[in-house]
């Protein structure tokens, strides 16, 4: 019996240390509005230390790694498995960091995962 896959991941973004969205990309529309400011504000004011690599604010997964003051991060409505989605994040910071050496090369980084060629 074969079955339809979807992508479960619902959201894709990179923050500033500020809190301010330096990329976002919305993959299934089902995230709450004004998800990534949340989960920046839970991040921030986490009540004992930092933030655990996952957490769920009501019904949404939030999963993300911070590098070099940056965080990268993606939430999901379903039950995923969290060590796919945190290794999906560090070769994506992998890769773009390798290409991105420079400068003035990380303002248009963001370009080819916003076209899909991550």
């Amino acid at each position: 019996m074969l079955v339809a896959t979807t992508m479960a991941l619902s959201q894709f973004f990179i923050l500033s240390p500020r809190g301010d969205t330096i990329i976002s990309k919305d993959f299934r529309g089902d995230s709450p509005a004004g998800a990534a400011e949340d989960f920046f504000r839970k991040v921030k004011f986490w009540e004992h230390g930092d933030a655990p690599p996952v957490f769920k604010i009501d019904t949404v997964t939030y999963i993300f790694v911070r590098k070099n003051g940056l965080l990268f991060a993606c939430n999901t409505r379903f039950n995923v498995s969290p060590s796919m989605y945190l290794e999906l994040i560090n070769r994506l910071i992998k890769v773009r960091a390798s290409q991105a050496t420079h400068a003035h090369v990380l303002p248009y980084w963001h370009l080819s995962l916003l076209a899909g060629q991550a």
